[in-house]
């Protein structure tokens, strides 16, 4: 495997996948000649699009904002040798990838040339709609580089069906913590969840899977992937700072702390895929005096004005939503804790990338300056208007809003 050099990246191998892998069998004598190709990243380029399911009310034949993404889709890229725009005998395959559950795909690293796109119909789908070289059925879609990216180079398919897995992640209360969920246990929001393709069917994430979609929970701990054809996939749990996950989750592998659960979809949405965690500090939907361990925790307020002591440890403080109420934290520790708006960000302020330089998220000198208060601003090109775009989420006791930099936050 090669890692490549900062201005560098691949475009080739002696296998002819450009992956940065080759495999060697060694057998009683050396082997030479497993050579990678690259070029400096000034020189190199990408070619991108989606694959979309045709509207089977409008079923039109055109691409449009009636027409959903499919997931799961397996996308090839070939060199086109003779130019013609076809997959035909004389082409190399270069790459292959799987689209997100938006139906996105995209291939970097690549030099100025002719290629050929290639979509593998799933089962049920077929390709006779127009995709955005006008050709009609044959899946393939001729691309040359020639100095810049190439983008929307899109599918459109059409017969099939698209599906959806979803679950909730709940934390085991710390009464019963019974390894069981039930009644008594809360879901908890800001956690990742992650979508892979199950590439050799084991129900667990290792080297051949493919991500194809990430999410966080809500703040009842669901989460959702939609838009996915018939297969095998992994849903897997990305578990914040201070949450184990050595509690049961819905499987059927009989490993409670894997953090992994195989789904298959098969003609009908697939529900319920849900993990219990263990550690999480949660409040309720009233205001709550929240106290953590000297180690690192996740700590999430809720609803209500809250106050919150992390008491040691580098801790994450997440927030659900700027409605829930201005919460308190006595201790935090800018060389260590970390405030988490994914939630806000994604949900209120339509997951814009840049929230701390854009000014969407402020922090303001409060009292006599030697205390924090953390704004959400709805619109940080008027600041004339800030008395109704700016929304207050939480107040940091003690802490010089100088101090506070985008490195304090999870976005």
């Amino acid at each position: 495997m090669e890692t490549d050099p900062d201005g560098l990246g691949s475009t080739a191998d002696v296998e002819g996948i450009n992956d940065n892998q080759i495999a060697v069998t060694l057998s009683g004598t050396d082997v030479t000649a497993q050579d990678f190709l690259d070029s400096s990243t000034s020189n190199l380029h990408s070619i991108s699009g989606q694959v979309f399911d045709d509207n089977d009310l409008s079923n039109d034949d055109t691409i449009g904002t009636d027409d959903s993404g499919i997931g799961g889709v397996i996308i090839e890229l070939y060199i086109d040798d003779n130019g013609d725009g076809f997959v035909d005998g004389g082409d190399t395959l270069l790459d292959s990838t799987i689209t997100n559950s938006n139906g996105s795909y995209q291939f970097n690293n690549l030099l100025n040339r002719n290629y050929v796109v290639q979509e593998i119909n799933p089962t049920g789908f077929t390709s006779d709609d127009f995709d955005t070289e006008g050709l009609s059925g044959d899946n393939n879609i001729g691309v040359t580089l020639a100095g810049a990216n190439s983008t929307n180079n899109n599918f459109l398919d059409d017969g099939g069906s698209t599906y959806a897995i979803s679950g909730r992640v709940f934390d085991d209360n710390d009464l019963s913590n019974d390894d069981t969920i039930g009644g008594d246990d809360s879901g908890i929001g800001g956690i990742t969840v992650e979508l892979y393709v199950d590439s050799n069917d084991d129900g667990l994430v290792d080297g051949g899977d493919t991500l194809i979609d990430s999410t966080i929970t809500s703040s009842d701990g669901s989460y959702q992937f939609e838009n996915l054809i018939n297969g095998n996939y992994v849903v897997q749990e990305i578990n914040p700072t201070g949450v184990t996950n050595d509690d049961f989750d819905t499987s059927s592998d009989l490993v409670g702390d894997d953090n992994n659960i195989g789904v298959t979809l098969a003609g009908a949405d697939n529900i319920g895929n849900n993990f219990l965690d263990d550690g999480a500090i949660l409040g309720t939907t009233v205001s709550d005096t929240l106290i953590g361990t000297s180690n690192d925790d996740f700590i999430t307020g809720g609803k209500g004005q809250d106050t919150l002591t992390g008491n040691g440890g580098n801790d994450t403080f997440h927030f659900n939503e700027t409605s829930e109420g201005i919460d308190i934290i006595t201790d935090f520790d800018p060389n260590g804790d970390t405030l988490d708006f994914r939630s806000i960000i994604a949900d209120e302020l339509g997951g814009v990338s840049n929230p701390w330089t854009g000014g969407y998220i402020e922090a303001k000198s409060f009292g006599s300056g030697t205390n924090t208060m953390i704004q959400v601003d709805y619109d940080p090109s008027d600041s004339s208007n800030d008395i109704l775009t700016n929304k207050n989420v939480v107040f940091l006791e003690n802490v010089d809003f100088n101090t506070i930099d985008e490195s304090d936050f999870l976005f």
